[in-house]
């Protein structure tokens, strides 16, 4: 049966075996956010996603089924949950902003001594700081949900393709 199996098979097979195998390490993010479903959710996906994966491989009909379905749900999500995703990226940067700015500025030195800024040029510094950090998460989040929507876009259009299709028993 392998000897049948694409090359594009096997390799959409394997990114999504690794790609399902990363999803499950992070999880537990969702935990430490309290996001609860969040959590229940992407495991379940990570998992079904990497038996069906495995048994993409093995050129199961309804693998290829389910992996369609899996993609369209996935981009779905993605583009659904994008704003929260943003919203909640911007959450994280002004938690931890503050902090992280403190230790930069306390490490900032010209010629080995610490410089000195005025109260006025460090609100400036923080303001245009953290506004910059909010712009580059909500781009990193947009820039990672559209890799993933095109993922599974590409997943679908190329498991639905009729060359394809015909590869699975």
């Amino acid at each position: 049966m392998g000897a049948n199996r694409s090359k594009g098979v096997t390799i959409f097979s394997w990114l999504i075996i690794i790609g399902s195998a990363f999803g499950l390490l992070a999880v537990g993010v969702y935990l430490k956010l309290g996001a609860i479903v969040a959590f229940l959710l992407y495991l379940a996906i990570g998992v079904i996603s990497l038996i069906t994966a495995a048994n993409l491989l093995k050129l199961k009909k309804w693998a290829r089924i389910s992996i369609i379905v899996i993609s369209v749900i996935v981009a779905v999500e993605t583009l659904v949950t994008l704003p929260a995703a943003i919203e909640q990226s911007q959450a994280v940067v002004e938690e931890q902003f503050d902090v992280a700015f403190e230790e930069t500025i306390q490490t900032t030195t010209q010629d080995g001594q610490p410089v000195e800024i005025d109260e006025l040029r460090m609100e400036e510094l923080k303001v245009t700081g953290k506004d910059t950090a909010n712009k580059m998460a909500a781009r990193l989040v947009i820039i990672l949900s559209l890799l993933s929507v095109i993922f599974n876009a590409a997943v679908i259009y190329f498991f639905a393709h009729p060359k394809i299709k015909a590869q699975f028993v």
